[in-house]
């Protein structure tokens, strides 16, 4: 491969770093977006778990609130136990384990069982000093072998606590509600009771477990670390963090339940949960692939074409300067050598003009690109350079060069050619054509475009032009047989004299 072939290598591993870069930067923030997902789909089921859980424990406080308005409830002349068995009606109407009444001294009964006995409780003299309802830790029913949790309601007369009315729930319900809530999602929620041990987790097997034994197996990624989860919680106050637990990675939210100093803890599954966005992002990483790999070997057969002229001329200028053939070994003083000789080899040094390789190699490719097409080939003379050259010297001759060049740079962009400078004063036009028609038009614009003046001051002297027009068509000849026949024809013009044009037709 040529020194070009080199640079185009480098260029492309570069574009490889840059889309590398682009994916990655790509993947971020898609993961950060999912991470944003899965948090505010936490924060949001969360809510409403605690809703749902409220509002279980609020209708059942302002049932019992209801019951304490009783006047059968309010009158302590009334034996408890026939207290409590009022109330037998809505303990089954609302499928309470048992609904009951408690005196101040301890004596209670409920519609569990129809009879009296007597309790040491300390919610008693709590309830009693606060004035303000309770609930209870989950605990086993002696009765039954259930786990219960009561709600306490302070039964007020004249202002001050006389009773206290309580409903037990399952703790069974309170877990379903949890475990089964739609809004779970791809996770699952737990309840803490004021210890912080278990008291609601789809596994059984951990109920009643504590907390702090759970967190001992959990890796702390971002948001919080074991000491400030287990003092947050002791504390109550909600929180968030990411974590890998059970072999899977987590985001989790916690917060108090009101009312009550239990916690709920809401796992969400994070691979679950952007398991679809995952897969888009593998799609969309597959697609920009693609993409790039075709715009790489468009781009790379495209470079290559355009610069093998380039590659092969400095392949030459290599052999000349045997000191560039290692790129490792090149000086400051041998690469201003190389870039010198690189552009006068690309370019005419007066005019800028591409050299004949360079001409030729682009006339050659938009010949391959536009099959059928008819072109012109304009061989160009420069009239009067001799007499400016003679008269006014060099210098103004260089400048008389230029001038026709410019001209002829303009004209060929205007109409889509190529040009070069094919030696001393003459010029090569290459040009797409409709129709031979064109070829005439062209000729007279450029009789009257390349026409000017240079002067020393003193004297000025005028430069027109002849022009030779030739025809190329891949169907019917070469481009060195189109090239030879305009020549053939600017000698015609200048038979006929200077600032004219001549056509060879072909047979």
């Amino acid at each position: 491969m040529g020194k070009i072939g080199n640079f185009t290598s480098l260029f492309f591993k570069n574009l490889w770093i840059v889309f590398t870069a682009f994916m990655l930067g790509s993947l971020l923030s898609i993961l950060f977006s999912a991470y944003l997902l899965v948090k505010n789909s936490a924060k949001e089921s969360t809510q409403y778990l605690v809703g749902d859980l409220s509002n279980r424990i609020q209708v059942t406080y302002e049932l019992l609130e209801s019951f304490s308005n009783l006047p059968q409830i309010k009158d302590t002349s009334i034996p408890v136990q026939e207290r409590a068995m009022s109330l037998k009606p809505y303990a089954d109407a609302f499928r309470f384990w048992m609904i009951g009444v408690v005196d101040l001294d301890g004596t209670i009964s409920s519609t569990f069982r129809p009879k009296t006995g007597k309790v040491d409780r300390d919610y008693i003299p709590r309830i009693v000093a606060s004035g303000e309802p309770e609930i209870s830790d989950p605990f086993l029913a002696g009765a039954t072998g259930d786990m219960i949790y009561t709600q306490f309601m302070p039964v007020k007369r004249d202002g001050k606590v006389v009773s206290i009315c309580f409903a037990s729930t399952p703790l069974e319900r309170l877990d379903k509600l949890i475990t089964s809530s739609r809004h779970v999602g791809k996770g699952y929620a737990l309840l803490l009771d004021s210890t912080r041990s278990v008291m609601a987790h789809p596994d059984r097997n951990k109920l009643s477990v504590p907390i702090a034994d759970m967190v001992t197996s959990e890796q702390f990624l971002y948001g919080s670390t074991p000491e400030n989860f287990l003092s947050d919680l002791n504390e109550k106050r909600p929180g968030e963090f990411l974590s890998l637990f059970d072999g899977s990675l987590y985001f989790t939210v916690f917060t108090r339940l009101p009312n009550t100093d239990w916690m709920l803890i809401h796992r969400i599954r994070i691979i679950e949960a952007v398991q679809y966005t995952l897969f888009c992002l593998v799609v969309q990483a597959l697609l920009y692939s693609l993409l790039f790999l075709i715009l790489y070997q468009y781009a790379n057969r495209f470079i290559t074409r355009r610069f093998k002229p380039v590659d092969d001329m400095l392949q030459q200028v290599a052999d000349l300067h045997p000191s560039i053939r290692n790129a490792d070994l090149l000086t400051a003083e041998d690469f201003s050598s190389f870039l010198s000789l690189s552009r006068k080899g690309l370019s005419d040094a007066l005019t800028g003009m591409p050299t004949r390789t360079l001409f030729r190699q682009t006339v050659n490719e938009a010949i391959h690109n536009m099959p059928g097409q008819l072109f012109g080939l304009f061989f160009i003379d420069m009239d009067n350079l001799k007499i400016i050259n003679d008269e006014l010297g060099h210098k103004s001759g260089d400048e008389a060069i230029k001038r026709f060049a410019d001209s002829l740079t303009h004209f060929t962009g205007d109409h889509s050619g190529l040009c070069c400078r094919y030696g001393g004063d003459e010029f090569v036009l290459f040009i797409p054509l409709r129709d031979l028609g064109d070829a005439s038009e062209f000729a007279r614009e450029l009789l009257i475009r390349q026409r000017g003046t240079v002067t020393d001051g003193v004297r000025t002297f005028s430069y027109t032009t002849s022009i030779g027009v030739g025809f190329y068509s891949s169907d019917e000849s070469s481009f060195d047989e189109a090239l030879q026949s305009a020549d053939m024809a600017l000698y015609a013009a200048k038979r006929k004299g200077k600032g004219t044009f001549s056509m060879y037709i072909p047979q």
